[in-house]
């Protein structure tokens, strides 16, 4: 079977609970939040705050930013210290930039364990080498 490559930047709560479920399912997202993924590696998540509070920047954001960076705030993350995750899912589920995608169908459809390929934080950036050149 077929998998897509999808990339997630979490921040340092969601990431513990992660580690909590072995890597291999995301938890449920707090109340009222949607979870988004997408088909590429997103940019630096230490700059979106400042992007969404500019105007200017607003309309080139991915669909789904906001909701992200407000999710952060739920779950009583670290400030500016966030990964990017990658984990492979099953090729049917296409993720859409105009919708969360469903916790527990993106759970089901994991064909990966989940893993970190970027970490951004005050002493620097990590990125895995298979995404040098890419983030």
């Amino acid at each position: 079977m077929a998998t897509l490559t999808l990339y997630r930047p979490i921040g340092t709560a969601e990431a513990a609970l992660i580690a909590d479920l072995g890597w291999k399912s995301f938890p449920p997202m707090p109340e009222g939040f949607g979870f988004y993924a997408y088909p590429q590696p997103p940019d630096d998540p230490r700059s979106w705050s400042a992007e969404l509070s500019n105007p200017e920047m607003y309309d080139a954001l991915e669909y789904g930013q906001q909701e992200v960076v407000d999710s952060w705030e739920a779950w009583g993350n670290a400030p500016d210290n966030f990964f990017v995750i990658w984990f492979e899912v099953d090729e049917r589920l296409r993720p859409s930039l105009h919708r969360p995608l469903d916790i527990e169908i993106v759970n089901q459809s994991l064909r990966s364990s989940i893993e970190v390929c970027a970490r951004y934080s005050h002493a620097g950036v990590w990125v895995h080498p298979q995404l040098k050149g890419h983030l």
